[in-house]
């Protein structure tokens, strides 16, 4: 089984915090489209996104037409899987793990497995 562990955006931050200007993010959608890539030469069986709520307009961007539903009954701004048109693999987003370990991380970490449903 492999998995991804993703970064949605792979070029750098504001001020190390946050995300980076948009002239910066328009260049990686439209030259830097590394995630895509990873995604299809990797062909991974599950993919993590650690990114939180706030980031969902990005998995949007690298996976247009991305839906969020619950895998259990936690919202899905706290845990969600990810349908997208063309995804192969089985995605989830989640929290980041800094915010993780401060909101319990081994209950997440066993919802996340529990809904990876081998």
């Amino acid at each position: 089984m492999q998995v991804i562990w993703n970064n949605l955006i792979k070029l750098g931050k504001v001020n190390a915090a946050g995300k980076p200007c948009s002239v910066i993010l328009e260049w990686e959608d439209n030259w830097f489209d590394v995630v895509s890539f990873e995604l299809d030469q990797l062909k991974p069986d599950i993919v993590m996104f650690f990114s939180g709520p706030y980031y969902d307009e990005y998995i949007n961007r690298i996976l247009p037409g991305s839906s969020f539903h619950p895998v259990n009954e936690r919202p899905t701004r706290q845990l969600a899987r990810i349908d997208a048109p063309g995804l192969r693999s089985r995605a989830m987003r989640t929290y980041h793990p800094n915010y993780l370990y401060r909101a319990g991380f081994r209950e997440y970490l066993a919802d996340i497995v529990g809904a990876i449903d081998l």
